[in-house]
């Protein structure tokens, strides 16, 4: 069985659409956090090493979401979602030869 890392991932973002003032106050950016696992389609084929990046395409479930103040004092939104399924997919699908994985250190 292959899965996902459970170590929290996160990226703020600028707030592009308008969301709903909380407690008063506007919001200014959002972020995603990934938590959980889930088996990955095609995991059991690919072969990769430490440092190496997989291309994933993914259904997450979204599991929460809660408001906080981050260091610099912004308002963030912070959207918890859960993997329900990934598959690794190609990088460029035009490449017959593209296995989705990036690898760090070159096989010889």
């Amino acid at each position: 069985m292959s899965e996902q890392p459970s170590v929290p991932t996160s990226i703020v973002n600028p707030v592009k659409p308008e969301f709903p003032r909380f407690e008063g106050r506007t919001v200014d950016g959002t972020q995603i956090k990934i938590t959980g696992n889930c088996e990955i389609v095609g995991a059991e084929a690919a072969v990769v090493s430490v440092d190496d990046r997989i291309h994933l395409t993914g259904d997450y479930k979204v599991t929460g979401v809660r408001h906080f103040v981050n260091n610099d004092g912004q308002l963030i939104r912070e959207h918890v979602l859960k993997p329900v399924a990934a598959m690794i997919t190609p990088w460029d699908a035009n490449d017959p030869t593209d296995d989705g994985v990036i690898r760090a250190l070159r096989v010889v």
